[in-house]
């Protein structure tokens, strides 16, 4: 399959659940929305780039950098769960 090229229409950062979400924005206005995430240790541009350009073609694809990387960082401290949701004393 050959690499078809996509810039983001937009991009930025969204809050959620106090952490700055990285997303990129592709495709048609119009398209039916595709979110796309992907693996761990792992980013857009790494595992999407081959498809994004084919995806965006037909699509709205929003395209999010999960939490821990450059562009997603974590605004407060806050302490992490455990098992059962307990979180550490």
């Amino acid at each position: 399959m050959p690499t078809v090229d996509s810039k983001p229409l937009r991009s930025g950062h969204a809050p959620v659940n106090g952490i700055n979400m990285y997303y990129e924005v592709h495709g048609r206005k119009d398209g039916i929305p595709l979110v796309l995430l992907h693996g761990g240790g792992s980013t857009i541009e790494v595992t999407f780039s081959k498809v994004l350009g084919v995806f965006a073609g037909s699509r709205r694809v929003i395209a999010l950098r999960c939490s821990g990387e450059v562009l997603s960082c974590a605004t407060i401290e806050r302490p992490r769960l455990l098992c059962g949701g307990r979180t550490p004393q």
